[in-house]
């Protein structure tokens, strides 16, 4: 779960402990709507729920891909040779580079 579903989560529950008159009933209605859409519950599945950070350590994770750290005063170069053509590609640190080997 991400960490804003996880803070959602917790608001729920404290709107809940407080409802004992229910005058929180359409805000926990909203929480509940927002954690939803959160998860994707009731729309189209959408990578956009997901942060960068979380795509790239699921990615990562994946047999086949390799991750490259290039630290702050580092330059990574890949150099591709395709029979007679070559091209160089440059990349200034800090970055993570990752190989997909599929």
């Amino acid at each position: 779960m991400t960490r804003r579903v996880d803070d959602l989560q917790r608001h729920l529950e404290a709107l809940t402990r407080a409802n004992v008159d229910h005058v929180y009933q359409e805000e926990i209605q909203a929480t509940v709507a927002e954690i939803q859409k959160e998860l994707g519950i009731g729309t189209e599945p959408s990578l956009t729920n997901y942060s960068t950070k979380e795509l790239w350590e699921e990615v990562v994770k994946r047999q086949g891909v390799k991750q490259v750290k290039v630290n702050v005063e580092q330059e990574a170069v890949l150099h591709v040779y395709n029979g007679e053509n070559s091209k160089d590609y440059s990349v200034q640190g800090p970055v993570l580079v990752a190989f997909n080997h599929d």
